[in-house]
C-alpha cells in the first residue's frame, strides 16, 4: 500500500450498546477512505449487541466478545491486535460526522505528527461543533484532547497503552503520558467525531476529578500546582450536588477503612485529600504522616509532617498508603528503599 496512504485502525468498544453500535458501525464501514481496518471488542454483551454486529462480520476485520476488567483493557486488547499505522478509538454510540472524514484527516497522518485530533459535534438540545475545553500547553487544566477525535501512530499506543488502574480518566493519563514524553500533538480544525452524549453522572464526574489529579502527580513534580487547577476546584466545590455526592464518597472511605484498619497503629503515607480524610477520622491511631512534599504541606497545614527518612526511626507494623491508584508502586519503592519486607501495607478501596 502507498505510503501516501495510511492504513487506519478503527476500534469501538462495546458492551449491552444495542441501541447505538449499529449508526457507528455503518458510519466507519460507510468511509470514502478504503484502507481501514475495523476491530470491536465486546465485553460480553447479554442484550442483542452481538447480533446486531454480526450482521456486519463481512466488514470487520477482527471481533471478540468477553468479559474484559474495565474500558480501558478492552481498549488495550484493541491495540493488541491493530496492525494499522495510526489508531482511532470510536465509541458505541459516536460516528464519524461525514463519510469523507477519514479521507480529510489522513492528509495530516504523516511523520511530522504523532498524534492528530480535532473538533467534535456535542450531542445535546443544543448541538454545537466544538474544540477542546483546554489546551496542551495548560495540561492540568484538564483533558486537552477529546478522545474520540484523536488518531495516534499505532507504534505509540503499543509501547504506551492505557493504564487499567483508572476507571474513567485512563485517557488524559495517556495524554499526560505522550506529552511528556515530547510526542508531536498536532489539532487540526476539522469536525470529526458526532459525540453521543449518555449523561456522565455527578458522581463518575467526582470520581474522575480524583483520578484525574492522581495522574497529574505523574506529570507535575511540584504536587502544590495540581491544588490551583479546574479539576481541584471542581473536587472541593460547594455545589450543594457535589457536596452530597461527595459526602456519599466520603462515607464509603470511611466505612473501608473501619474495616480495615480496625484498632491498629499505623503510618499514613501521603496528606493530598484522601490522606486528609484520614487523619481527621483515624488521628489517634496515626503513629506519624510522611510524604515526598512534607516540607510544603507541614507550612500549608501546620501540621508535623515527615520525610521518608522518618521511617527509619519509627516502630511499626502497619501502613496505609493515601495515594490511590500507586499503592503497588509505592509499596515497591518503600520495600526497597527502606527494607520494609515484613510490614503490612494496607490498600484502600473506594
Amino acid at each position: 500500500m502507498n505510503k501516501n496512504i495510511p492504513k487506519i485502525t478503527v476500534v469501538t468498544v462495546t458492551y449491552n450498546a444495542e441501541k447505538y453500535i449499529k449508526r457507528t458501525i455503518e458510519s466507519v464501514i460507510n468511509q470514502d477512505y478504503k484502507n481501514i481496518e475495523y476491530i470491536i471488542i465486546d465485553g460480553g454483551s447479554t442484550d442483542n449487541t452481538l447480533n446486531v454486529i454480526a450482521q456486519y462480520n463481512n466488514h470487520i476485520s477482527y471481533f471478540i466478545s468477553e468479559p474484559d476488567d474495565g474500558i480501558y483493557d478492552a481498549m488495550n486488547k484493541g491495540i493488541d491486535v491493530a496492525t494499522g499505522d495510526w489508531i482511532q478509538f470510536l465509541n458505541a454510540g459516536d460516528t464519524l460526522v461525514d463519510s469523507d472524514t477519514l479521507l480529510k484527516v489522513s492528509k495530516y497522518l504523516t511523520d511530522k505528527n504523532d498524534l492528530v485530533h480535532g473538533l467534535m459535534w456535542r450531542n445535546k438540545q443544543e448541538r454545537k461543533l466544538v474544540a477542546p475545553y483546554t489546551s496542551k500547553e495548560e495540561p492540568l487544566e484538564g483533558s486537552f484532547i477529546w478522545h474520540p477525535t484523536l488518531f495516534t501512530k499505532s507504534k505509540i499506543m503499543k509501547s504506551i497503552k492505557f493504564n487499567t488502574i483508572y476507571k474513567i480518566v485512563g485517557d488524559y493519563d495517556f495524554f499526560l503520558n505522550c506529552l511528556k514524553n515530547n510526542y508531536k500533538i498536532k489539532l487540526i480544525n476539522e469536525a470529526i467525531v458526532d459525540y453521543l452524549e449518555n449523561g456522565v453522572s455527578q458522581e463518575n464526574i467526582i470520581l474522575s476529578n480524583i483520578e484525574a489529579m492522581f495522574a497529574q502527580t505523574k506529570f507535575e513534580k511540584n504536587h502544590k500546582n495540581i491544588y490551583n487547577t479546574a479539576i481541584s476546584n471542581n473536587f472541593i466545590s460547594n455545589n450543594p450536588n457535589n457536596q452530597t455526592l461527595l459526602t456519599n464518597l466520603l462515607n464509603k472511605l470511611n466505612i473501608n477503612l473501619i474495616q480495615l484498619i480496625e484498632n491498629k497503629k499505623f503510618i499514613l503515607y501521603g496528606y493530598g485529600n484522601v490522606g486528609i480524610t484520614i487523619y481527621n477520622n483515624f488521628k489517634n491511631q496515626v503513629i506519624a504522616i510522611v510524604d515526598k512534599n512534607h516540607k510544603a504541606l507541614s507550612d500549608q497545614h501546620k501540621l508535623n509532617i515527615y520525610g521518608l527518612e522518618k521511617i527509619k526511626e519509627l516502630e511499626f507494623d502497619y501502613i496505609v498508603i493515601s495515594v490511590l491508584g500507586r499503592e503497588e508502586e509505592i509499596k515497591n519503592e518503600l520495600i526497597k528503599d527502606y527494607d520494609l519486607i515484613n510490614k503490612k501495607f494496607i490498600k484502600i478501596d473506594i
